[in-house]
C-alpha cells in the first residue's frame, strides 16, 4: 500500500528539465542549469508564460 502511494506521488510531481538551451539573443547562447529557487542578484530567471499569453 505504501509503495503505491509513493509511486502515485512521484508520478504526479512536475518534472523540470535540468538544462535548457538559449538559442535567442536575449542572453548568451549556451546551456543553462535550472534550480528551483529564487534567483540571487545578477542571476537569470526562467519562467514559462501561461498558455495563450503570447502576442
Amino acid at each position: 500500500m505504501c509503495a503505491g502511494i509513493i509511486t502515485l506521488l512521484m508520478s504526479s510531481a512536475p518534472v523540470l528539465p535540468l538544462l535548457i538551451y538559449n538559442a535567442t539573443g536575449s542572453a548568451p547562447l549556451r546551456f543553462y542549469y535550472l534550480e528551483q529557487r529564487l534567483p540571487a542578484s545578477g542571476e537569470f530567471a526562467v519562467f514559462k508564460p501561461p498558455p495563450g499569453s503570447s502576442s
